[in-house]
């Protein structure tokens, strides 16, 4: 399983869009055998267009949503095809090390509680228009 984690935002609005619309968070993995979490930085509007395109694959049970993070930290794509697909994708802490991953199965049912999850984070932190 993974879960994307958003926090806080990490600044008031200080007058910048980008600046003002990061927020602090994580991806969390709990794989057979494995964990791991590691810390990020996302993009308000980054989680809000992969909100969408979660919601879409959820309703049309095929075709492609990504999130790729401003500074490639976070690179996830989830293809689904009637209802079955794959998980690819991975996560960098920053320059060093990387977690890749591909081939993980996914289906209808995690794509639904994946943007149920999405569309709450997408809720909690609206993309500030500064």
């Amino acid at each position: 399983m993974m879960r994307l984690v958003a926090e806080r935002f990490e600044r008031a609005p200080n007058g910048d869009y980008h600046d003002s619309n990061w927020i602090t968070g994580a991806v969390e993995l709990d794989l057979v055998g494995y964990s791991a979490r590691q810390a990020v930085a996302w993009q308000a509007e980054d989680l809000h267009a992969f909100a969408r395109a979660l919601t879409t694959l959820e309703n049309e049970l095929s075709g492609v949503a990504e999130l790729v993070t401003l500074e490639d930290q976070v690179n996830l794509k989830i293809t689904l095809d009637h209802g079955s697909g794959l998980l690819e994708g991975g996560v960098r802490e920053h320059a060093r090390a990387a977690l890749l991953f591909e081939g993980l199965r996914t289906d209808q049912s995690h794509i639904r509680m994946a943007a149920a999850q999405m569309r709450a984070i997408a809720d909690a932190f609206p993309v500030r228009d500064v």
